[in-house]
């Protein structure tokens, strides 16, 4: 699978569940230790989702059910195949925004500045990502419950996969056309740049639905 790739110019400067949430509550939040932003600690679940939508708050039709949406037995694993809008409401229902592009980098580097949210190193084991030419032995090309890859981590302390399972909707848009961070389960090559908290990123059309696109929402000030 390719998506749609955009250059972006950099800004300024043990298996658990890691969200601390429910559903009907939302994932923790996670706050940046030097920027006045607090960011979600993983990618929002198919259950979480859902109450949204029972909530009357969230679009049903803005998540493709055939994607996790749609899988009985998929609550912890992230929501995918939705579009923009639907990433928008979700993250206004939990009393939050889609993340600045800023936002999820500055979370993404963590305080000292990283390459890749779990060091310097790329490692593509570490998070649940492949590509079409660099795959890892025994691994399915799928998504796995947030928040339970614990080499997954950072860069802040308790955030999971800022580099795997799903690439997410960030507020950088034109017109239409609005970018998304991170690597997920399948992503365009090079991975190592795809996966890192750098200039390279890619982009679709808000209505776009993909399997490796999901959300994740920041809002300001601490948790």
């Amino acid at each position: 699978m390719v998506v749609g790739i955009a250059l972006c110019a950099l800004p300024p400067l043990a298996a658990r569940r890691a969200d601390g949430g429910t559903p009907a509550t939302g994932p923790a939040w996670i706050t940046h230790p030097t920027q006045s932003f607090s960011i979600t600690a993983t990618e929002v679940t198919v259950g979480q989702f859902r109450a949204c939508v029972d909530a009357n708050a969230c679009d049903p039709s803005t998540v493709n059910a055939a994607c996790n949406y749609g899988q009985s037995n998929h609550d912890d694993h992230p929501v995918n195949c939705v579009a923009y809008q639907g990433a928008a409401q979700y993250c206004t229902y939990i009393g939050g925004r889609i993340c600045t592009e800023s936002e999820w980098l500055d979370a993404c580097r963590g305080s000292d500045g990283r390459q890749f949210p779990y060091g310097s190193t790329f490692d593509l084991a570490a998070c649940n990502s492949q590509s079409q030419s660099q795959t890892v032995e025994g691994r399915e090309r799928a998504t796995v419950p947030v928040g339970t890859m614990s080499t997954c981590e950072g860069g802040l302390a308790g955030l999971f996969d800022m580099a795997g399972n799903v690439a997410e909707w960030v507020d950088a848009c034109k017109g239409a056309y609005c970018k998304f961070r991170g690597a997920g389960y399948l992503s365009n090559d090079p991975i190592a740049s795809f996966a890192a908290c750098g200039s390279i990123c890619s982009g679709n059309d808000q209505s776009f639905q993909s399997g490796i696109v999901g959300i994740r929402c920041c809002r300001d000030g601490s948790d």
